[in-house]
């Protein structure tokens, strides 16, 4: 078959926090489907609560963006290795009560 769809192994998989990119897989991870011995990451760039109200002063208003927030914040907890680009990114997500995790 195609070489593209051969089974293959990673030790790292990083997502992006925005939009729970990564809340499926890293969900599978923890329930034993997928990526055994394989290391996550989510990597902060801005969560979309934060991209709304702070960045674009926009309200959070629709079912959706709740669906999103859970998702992200899940991420973040689940996922092995939390990284930010800044301290203060940290801090709001501190102050929004956001999941600590261990490794961030």
């Amino acid at each position: 078959g195609p070489r593209w769809r051969r089974p293959r192994h990673f030790d790292v998989v990083h997502f992006h926090d925005y939009q729970g990119a990564g809340y499926y897989s890293l969900l599978a991870k923890t329930q034993g489907l997928a990526m055994h011995n394989v290391v996550t990451i989510i990597g902060l760039h801005g969560p979309n609560k934060w991209a709304k109200e702070e960045g674009n002063q926009e309200p959070i208003n629709r079912v959706g963006d709740l669906e999103v927030d859970y998702m992200e914040r899940r991420s973040v907890a689940l996922a092995d290795h939390v990284v930010s680009p800044s301290r203060y990114l940290l801090g709001w997500m501190a102050r929004q009560g956001w999941p600590a995790n261990a490794h961030s």
